[in-house]
């Protein structure tokens, strides 16, 4: 079988100057009439054996080669370029993988937990039919064409890779390799970067902010009601800890609240944040009153994985309670950074929210005051009679969670750091790395993402970012 299909072309420019943009692979639009399950099953089984052969054959992205990833495809080679992946001599065990502290991310790591750890079944077909359109369409690919991105029309293509040689697949390999890198860095890094802290509401709010929500009201009063608001329906304690927050113990406002919640009322409390599930800057808008490019892909990634999550979080949405936990600094800095989730108990309902906080690397090097509760419940400690502000949103918790675990599970969480240092440095010294390292193209997507003032903040200059 072998002899019967040809070894795919090689680009027609170097490895090296090829593209892959998201925007033109990921699709989440519903087709009419939708897949088969036949044709559903098909393309899950040629998945995992794709992310099965980038195992065998150790294929891995390193991040100071990220702008791009060249050929690091392992194997024996009978000088012809044709034999078996199975042939390949090396185990690759995810023990193995382990051993290596240089930032790298193994390929079937990332798209196993992609799959893996996606948080709705739409969000993992979607998954699925996107890799097979950037693996096997005829390129480029129409956007707009639901007929391209038919898994009707893409099997026929794809499936010959059951029979591929190790020569065929590495053309395959090095385009998955583009395109783990391009997720990691245009949906992890963002989220990692902006989930950190929460723009200041006692910092300079530019024009261009202002405009996002109207000339009459700024991002600073947005701010300072959701705070208020999460305050009240929090009973004033972040909800992980049970720690009543500083300003409120001060007050001697929300002690009857702490208590219903349980909290620490010794002491003289601690300082707490309204932190953001998703991040509020991914809603910020540049000098024209639009959304950036950059920006716009987040959303497309996010959608992939939960459709239509982003009409949940449209404009002043995204600052809603239901957007939004009290959380100590600390907490929100693990958090924010996706270092931490929160994961459903087995007796969370709608009606009954109850949840554990998890570190997605297993590790608290939280101070010892900070004491984590093994069972947390959301409930709205304000006032009865009057308004009450929507709890946590199941769907967005989900959400951050699938992130959080696909960044820490997958080994991904210091690629997208050494990604983040590359772009700090390079604000910091404004010139690139003297051994050709620095990813150019992380800073300005960075840059891209935000405006002035928020970038130098993200990026370590000017302390806008800290409540």
């Amino acid at each position: 079988m072998e002899g019967q299909y040809q070894v795919p072309p090689q680009p027609a420019t170097p490895l090296r100057r090829r593209q892959i943009s998201l925007e033109h692979i990921i699709s989440f639009e519903s087709h009419s009439p939708g897949p088969s399950p036949r044709h559903l099953a098909d393309a899950e089984l040629l998945y995992h054996e794709i992310v099965r052969g980038c195992r065998r054959d150790n294929v891995f992205i390193l991040p100071h080669a990220t702008t791009a990833p060249g050929p690091s495809v392992s194997g024996n080679d009978n000088g012809d370029g044709h034999y078996d992946r199975n042939e390949l001599e090396h185990d690759n065990s995810d023990d193995d993988d382990d051993d290596y502290d240089d930032g790298r991310v193994y390929v079937h790591k990332l798209f196993h937990s992609l799959w893996l750890y996606c948080p709705t079944v739409q969000g993992k077909q979607n998954i699925i039919r996107n890799v097979l359109v950037a693996l096997f369409a005829p390129h480029p690919v129409d956007p707009t064409s639901f007929t391209a991105r038919s898994l009707a029309n893409i099997l026929p293509l794809a499936q010959p890779y059951l029979t591929y040689t190790h020569a065929q697949c590495v053309p395959i390999n090095n385009t998955l390799m583009l395109l783990a890198h391009e997720i990691l860095a245009s949906l992890f890094l963002p989220l990692k970067a902006q989930g950190r802290c929460t723009p200041a509401v006692t910092s300079l709010i530019t024009p261009t902010s202002r405009s996002e929500v109207g000339p009459q009201q700024g991002i600073r009063n947005r701010l300072h009601g959701l705070r208020a608001l999460v305050l009240a329906r929090d009973g004033g304690a972040c909800v992980v800890s049970g720690t009543r927050d500083r300003s409120e113990n001060r007050r001697g406002a929300g002690s009857r609240r702490a208590r219903k919640r349980g909290g620490n009322m010794s002491g003289g409390g601690m300082k707490t944040e309204a932190a953001h599930i998703i991040p509020h800057c991914l809603n910020s808008v540049d000098d024209s009153g639009s959304l950036p490019a950059s920006k716009h892909t987040v959303w497309r990634v996010l959608n992939m994985f939960d459709p239509g999550v982003s009409s949940q979080l449209e404009g002043a949405l995204i600052d809603t309670p239901a957007n939004a936990v009290l959380l100590l600094s600390e907490l929100h800095d693990r958090f924010g950074a996706l270092e931490a989730y929160f994961e459903e108990l087995p007796e969370c309902t709608d009606l009954m929210r109850v949840y554990r906080f998890v570190f997605a690397d297993g590790y608290n090097d939280l101070p010892d005051s900070v004491r984590v509760k093994d069972r947390i419940e959301f409930v709205n400690l304000e006032p009865l009679g009057t308004p009450q502000s929507e709890l946590p949103s199941r769907r967005l918790l989900a959400l951050h969670r699938a992130c959080s675990l696909i960044l820490n599970m997958s080994g991904a969480a210091e690629y997208v750091e050494c990604l983040l240092d590359d772009a700090e440095m390079l604000t910091q010294r404004g010139t690139l790395a003297a051994d050709g390292t620095s990813s150019i193209s992380v800073f300005l997507r960075m840059k891209g993402m935000c405006g002035d003032e928020e970038f130098m903040g993200i990026m370590g200059g000017e302390d806008l970012l800290v409540w």
